[in-house]
């Protein structure tokens, strides 16, 4: 089978499971634009990733239905991913929504498939279950850094307290992030406290009219939720997991 007839059937597949044909991106042959590839060498069919020249191959077979597995597993996969992020819940492991998307759409294409991603998907998940109290954790401060970091807060701070309040406690995300310390309970209940003050001095200082409703009350569901959860994870015993994704977590 040559790249056209490869890339025709893939497309087709495509179609069949109503995912874009653009999502498609695997080029003919590694050349001088970066990128995924397919090559065929003799009886072998290649499918790789060429980056600055340097090849590394992802699947090399003789069967093409092997090969075209490893095509549609990462398409369907990086347009699931796609879907989840648009369509987030932040109290839920994220590989909730992505998973299930990704063997629903494969499942349209070939029931082998979709055997062979949930067996993937299977064991992933016994050496990193899911875990949404990691996840709630993670995005309640990555949440509180973006609502300090809105540009009409950067463009307003004319009153240096609330400016250096703000920027303490962005510090101490970022510090918190660059440790792998965003799922410890001590950080995330210190950081609570930080942003409940920052609340009150906010919303009792007649000159902050300017900082805006919609910014109070993000501080307030973020403050309510981040206290919940301090509170729940205390009576639990505490819960400091790893949240980072080597292990096949993308929380």
């Amino acid at each position: 089978m040559q790249y056209v007839d490869f890339k025709n059937d893939i497309l087709s597949l495509l179609n069949m499971a109503s995912i874009p044909l653009n999502e498609f991106k695997v080029l003919e042959h590694p050349n001088k634009e970066d990128g995924l590839y397919f090559e065929k060498r003799g009886n072998l069919y290649i499918y790789g990733y060429c980056e600055r020249g340097n090849k590394q191959i992802k699947c090399q077979t003789e069967n093409i239905c092997e090969l075209e597995y490893y095509v549609l597993k990462d398409i369907v996969v990086n347009f699931s991913i796609d879907y989840e992020i648009k369509n987030r819940v932040w109290y839920k492991d994220s590989r909730r929504i992505w998973m299930n998307v990704a063997l629903k759409y494969i499942g349209k294409i070939d029931k082998d498939y979709y055997d062979a991603l949930k067996k993937e998907f299977d064991e992933i998940l016994v050496l990193a279950p899911y875990d949404d109290f990691c996840c709630v954790q993670v995005n309640i401060l990555k949440r509180l850094y973006n609502v300090l970091n809105q540009e009409k807060i950067g463009y307003n701070l004319a009153n240096m307290q609330l400016k250096r309040k703000i920027k303490k406690i962005k510090a101490q995300i970022k510090k918190a992030s660059d440790a792998d310390l965003l799922v410890d309970l001590s950080v995330i209940s210190n950081l609570v406290l930080q942003t409940k003050d920052l609340y009150n001095y906010v919303s009792s200082n007649k000159d902050l009219r300017f900082v805006g409703k919609e910014f109070l009350d993000e501080l307030e569901i973020i403050v309510r939720e981040g206290t919940i959860l301090t509170a729940s994870n205390t009576r639990d015993g505490g819960n400091t997991g790893d949240a980072r994704s080597g292990d096949g977590s993308v929380c």
